[in-house]
């Protein structure tokens, strides 16, 4: 069953019960003395129990799925005790939900500034809340409340002017920066009437506000939706946005590519997600084995080490915030080159040759200009006697033999340049045409 806790302070009257919600259901009601509003309200539809205080700082299950706090200056004193401020925002963050009203709404948020100061409050929500206590005693407000245009909560009152039970509850002030974090569903319409109290400024500032916290929702209502019959369908509203769960998984990783493809290592990069912590990358050999699994905050990723010549498959995932992960993304299969290494050790170089370069030699030879490096591959042609065709070549110079103007590379001590054949025997040519791309791998130590 989905229980709900409500932590009540001040009761505001017989409420009619709402439509629509199945009988069975169970509430948790803390006793406080003015529990009696809402217990009227949710008994018809819910099974209606008692709980203290205290029994809620002992922890709130997470079968629970609502927590109320109404009204009445009863929860501005209780959200002083750090137990149960611990105990609120664990069970929010771990997926709870808090609905807060009039004076129950003040302890979600981070601070109060009344009479005597200002004390700091639960935090469920990034606002400070503003109340004295002349807006609980001879405020008298009927100018109404104007709200945003959010029809899933507000319903026929949205984007319009209407009014609203007022019993003395606060304003709001949105904490900097936050303002794309919080949506404001109702602000006050005019200011109250300064005869009554010297802290009237209020038009314009917020009395309705939702937002999420972990992975649980918010909303602070300031007023009483709930206490008229014409306008308890916000009320139900709130409840039925409340409890409708917020899928928190993040949707599949698309664009997945394998760029960089080596012998031994791979890129693969994806198109970045939002309201996501990481990525988790899996590779798969041939035979559906896991050869590779990582995560990373990138949206890349280098997979090593792997097989030359080998084929593969990858797939990826984002991760929320809370753990939950997302569809895997399509697999994309790829195949990693059949490089060879050649290091040449008196001059510090390397370069890569594909698995068909079979048999390959180098010839050194010293020339007047510079040492030459001549790479050859075997070859039954009558045209080369020795057995061996050279396919290119590469030429080091020391730095006063270097004479030209664009060079391979350069080292401390070295310059290097490479030249290429025009022609190879039967069965070479597509050696030769790969000259290139090899000369392309060359690197320096």
């Amino acid at each position: 069953m989905k229980k709900i806790f409500l932590v009540f302070g001040l009761a505001i009257g017989l409420i009619l019960p709402l439509a629509g919600r199945a009988v069975g259901e169970d509430i948790w009601v803390i006793e406080t003395g003015g529990e009696g509003t809402f217990v009227s309200l949710l008994g018809t539809n819910y099974n209606v129990t008692t709980k203290t205080t205290d029994e809620i700082k002992l922890g709130i299950s997470s079968d629970v799925e609502l927590l109320i706090y109404p009204g009445g200056l009863l929860p501005i004193t209780q959200a002083q005790d750090a137990d149960l401020q611990a105990a609120i925002l664990d069970y929010v963050n771990n997926g709870g939900n808090y609905f807060g009203s009039c004076g129950g709404s003040i302890p979600g948020a981070q601070q109060l500034t009344y009479d005597y100061g200002v004390l700091d409050m639960i935090g469920l929500v990034q606002v400070d809340a503003i109340d004295y206590l002349d807006w609980f005693t001879t405020v008298s407000y009927t100018d109404g409340f104007v709200f945003n245009d959010n029809t899933e909560i507000n319903g026929e009152y949205a984007s319009g002017t209407h009014w609203l039970t007022y019993s003395g509850g606060p304003a709001f002030d949105i904490v900097s920066g936050y303002e794309n974090d919080i949506e404001v569903l109702a602000t006050y319409a005019a200011n109250f009437n300064s005869a009554q109290t010297s802290h009237y400024e209020v038009q314009g500032k917020a009395a309705i506000v939702s937002t999420a916290y972990g992975l649980g929702k918010v909303i602070l209502c300031a007023p009483h939706p709930e206490s008229d019959s014409s306008t308890q369908f916000i009320f139900d509203n709130m409840v039925t946005w409340l409890l409708t769960a917020t899928d928190y998984t993040p949707e599949q990783t698309q664009n997945v590519q394998v760029k960089k493809i080596k012998s031994n290592q791979v890129k693969v990069k994806w198109d970045t997600q939002a309201d996501t912590s990481q990525y988790q990358i899996k590779v798969r050999n041939k035979k559906g084995k896991v050869v590779f699994s990582g995560k990373t905050t990138n949206d890349y990723i280098f997979v090593n080490p792997l097989k030359k010549g080998k084929n593969y498959s990858v797939k990826v995932r984002a991760i929320g915030f809370y753990e939950q992960p997302g569809p895997w993304s399509e697999k994309i299969s790829f195949k990693t080159k059949s490089w060879r290494y050649y290091h040449n050790i008196p001059y510090s170089f390397n370069l890569k040759f594909s698995k068909e370069w079979k048999g390959l030699k180098v010839k050194k030879s010293v020339q007047d200009y510079g040492t030459v490096l001549h790479f050859r591959l075997p070859t039954t042609s009558e045209y080369y006697p020795h057995g061996y065709a050279t396919m290119f070549s590469i030429i080091v110079y020391t730095k006063d033999q270097w004479a030209g103007e664009d060079s391979l590379a350069e080292s401390d001590d070295y310059v290097f340049s490479w030249s290429h054949v025009h022609d190879a025997p039967i069965g070479l040519t597509a050696r030769m045409q790969e000259t290139e791309s090899i000369i392309d791998t060359f690197k320096l130590d």
